[in-house]
């Protein structure tokens, strides 16, 4: 099992990787638009280096399906937790998932 020091300190780069490539993504575009050069984005040179270790953490925790789905979500269509609340129901019971830290204690209960 992976300690929660680690988790929390993988995710939070991914998320200063995501927020770093969108600022250059955003700039690239002004570049484009501005020069009416070639459009060029890096979120797929970021998603490549962010599969394999969103992969290895899950691996590493030995999540099932679902929980891998949720970590994937969380990242992905929650943006590490900032985009909307984040909430899990699982036997009658809700968990909002606001927090990578809270997210680690979700995944390994």
């Amino acid at each position: 099992m992976i300690s929660k020091e680690i988790f929390c300190k993988v995710l939070n780069h991914l998320k200063d990787l995501y927020n770093y490539t969108n600022k250059l993504d955003n700039m690239l575009e002004e570049t484009h638009k501005l020069f009416k050069t070639d459009y060029l984005q890096l979120y797929g040179i970021f998603h490549i280096s962010d599969d394999i270790l969103l992969e290895l953490l899950s691996k590493s925790m030995n999540l099932d399906d679902t929980n891998e789905d949720i970590l994937y979500e969380f990242c992905y269509g929650n943006d590490f937790g900032r985009r909307d609340e984040f909430v899990v129901q699982e036997n009658n019971k809700t968990y909002v998932l606001d927090s990578i830290e809270g997210l680690y204690d979700y995944l390994i209960k």
